[in-house]
């Protein structure tokens, strides 16, 4: 506590407690928690240092009783502050990435994504893309099962020991097909399972595998149809094709 507020021992103790409080209101909660009679925890609020900087704490109060008389209270407090920050820096790199990210809740549905997935599936909103995530997708990938019972099952084999990468198709608001690869990975957050799907536009990487693929095959349209002996040299030297 000493740490947190920046005041010395004697200085804490002849404060009073609840003038650390950023709020002034006699009704608030950390005010009630130090004259309640049960034991309280305050998930997050704001107190003071000595030099005025309001600082996140979280704080467990635990009333001290003797033959049924309060006699006193036992307040911890927490320093929330880098936790927070981590928390922010998380939150920069949610929203800067260029890959898109949604987050799925325990019963598999999309709660959230980043402004990222918007511009892939060229979306209004977010909203748009929590709501209507797998008309995103075609009605199959492959095979007779859908989209949406696919993933489903894709998400259910998702642990925080195992990742997920699969190949994955979807289709954007104006109708273009997307291939992406998809990288699902499972956390825990509050005790609470949330898978996190990043996925990958393969668009320009498929259109260069595809110019590769032409290539090869004007090549082999040569060597097929000249009349003259040639052969195909690589790397190294190594002879890779020749004609008849």
């Amino acid at each position: 506590k000493n740490d947190i507020f920046f005041r010395k021992f004697f200085e804490v103790v002849s404060h009073g407690m609840t003038e650390e409080c950023h709020c002034h209101d006699e009704e608030c909660a950390f005010r009630s928690a130090i004259k309640g009679n049960s034991k309280q925890r305050l998930h997050k609020i704001w107190i003071k240092d000595k030099k005025g900087n309001s600082i996140p704490v979280s704080i467990s109060v635990f009333p001290i009783f003797k033959d049924t008389i309060r006699v006193g209270t036992i307040v911890s407090f927490m320093d929330l502050s880098e936790a927070m920050s981590s928390n922010k820096m998380t939150e920069a790199l949610y929203e800067s990435t260029a890959e898109g990210c949604i987050f799925f809740s325990e019963a598999f549905e999309p709660i959230d994504c980043n402004p990222a997935m918007v511009k892939l599936f060229k979306a209004s909103s977010r909203e748009e893309v929590v709501k209507n995530f797998f008309s995103f997708s075609p009605t199959y990938q492959s095979g007779d099962v859908t989209s949406e019972e696919l993933f489903y099952e894709i998400q259910r084999e998702a642990s925080p020991e195992r990742h997920k990468i699969f190949e994955w198709t979807h289709i954007s608001a104006d109708g273009e097909e997307i291939p992406c690869v998809v990288t699902l990975t499972s956390v825990q957050v509050n005790r609470r399972k949330i898978n996190i799907s990043c996925i990958r536009d393969l668009r320009e990487q498929k259109k260069a595998e595809m110019a590769m693929h032409e290539q090869r095959e004007q090549l082999e349209k040569i060597l097929k149809s000249t009349p003259v002996a040639m052969a195909i040299v690589g790397n190294g030297n190594v002879i890779k094709a020749v004609n008849e």
